[in-house]
């Protein structure tokens, strides 16, 4: 959906969990930066968890950095002392 908005013109902003970010990354890669589509895409809630084993938000930054053509900006995060 965002890759047709972009198509049209616009600049689709698209927020999705951490969770979907593996389900979404053909969208990412094969829709939005072969064809140069101009897209703001917003990853939240990427983190370790106990309670689920399969889906950890640990490898976002690297899978998205994978996609050359993306631009990425990642949450300062304070070092606690």
């Amino acid at each position: 959906m965002s890759a047709g908005l972009a198509k049209n013109g616009l600049r689709p902003v698209l927020f999705h969990s951490s969770y979907f970010s593996p389900r979404a990354y053909d969208q990412r890669s094969h829709v939005l930066t072969v064809n140069q589509l101009p897209a703001v895409i917003i990853v939240g809630n990427g983190h370790l968890t106990e309670s689920d084993s399969t889906d950890q938000g640990i490898l976002d930054i690297s899978m998205i950095n994978s996609i050359l053509i993306l631009n990425t900006w990642h949450q300062a995060v304070k070092k606690n002392h």
